[in-house]
């Protein structure tokens, strides 16, 4: 499988290189799985500066209420009560897979700044091996690193899969927002790079 890695200032830099580094590839597949035409690849987009002003993209999909509603989805769980409750009900969310681990997280990091420790396991193997739509983000990692002679919260996410044109932009704001600015204010530190890797 082919691999891309792009970088940017802001997270609409590193997106739109990375749609146009996808476009050039050019080789479109069919997906009998989703009954779609697709181009495949692994892609890691880096984001050096993450709540670096415009954070929007004029590329997205998704409105600005969209994304604030996303990001209160991921930090506050405005969502969760969607778990396994009627017809249409939800198997997880970020926030539920989440929450209870970032304490360890900041303890984490509180106890060693160098820390390569703190870990954030979002796959659930009991329901995510059965369960119809498996959690994409896979696991978050924490580090601590100076830039221009600050330390700062780094923050690398895992997907095991991710939409490039439906997905990937709103997944990055959401976790830089809700979960890398969260954990890095309650450490005291300014927000580090944003690494967002997808295996396909």
């Amino acid at each position: 499988m082919r691999y891309i890695q792009v970088m940017g200032d802001t997270l609409p830099d590193a997106y739109h290189e990375a749609l146009v580094n996808l476009s050039l590839l050019g080789e479109i597949a069919e997906c009998p799985d989703y009954n779609t035409r697709i181009i495949e690849c692994g892609m890691e987009m880096i984001v050096e500066n993450p709540l670096k002003e415009p954070m929007i993209s004029k590329c997205g999909i998704y409105t600005p209420k969209d994304l604030q509603q996303y990001v209160l989805e991921i930090k506050d769980g405005i969502l969760d009560f969607m778990i396994g409750k009627g017809k249409n009900a939800w198997e997880y969310t970020y926030h539920e897979r989440i929450a209870d681990q970032i304490p360890f997280v900041v303890e984490e990091l509180q106890r060693n700044m160098w820390s390569r420790r703190a870990v954030i396991d979002v796959r659930n193997t009991a329901v995510d091996t059965s369960n119809e739509h498996p959690a994409c983000l896979q696991h978050i990692q924490f580090m601590v690193r100076y830039k221009d002679g600050e330390p700062k919260l780094d923050m690398v996410v895992m997907m095991r899969s991710n939409d490039a044109v439906q997905a990937t932009f709103m997944n990055a704001f959401g976790f830089i927002l809700g979960i890398q600015k969260v954990v890095a204010d309650k450490l005291g530190f300014e927000v580090g790079n944003y690494v967002h890797r997808v295996v396909s």
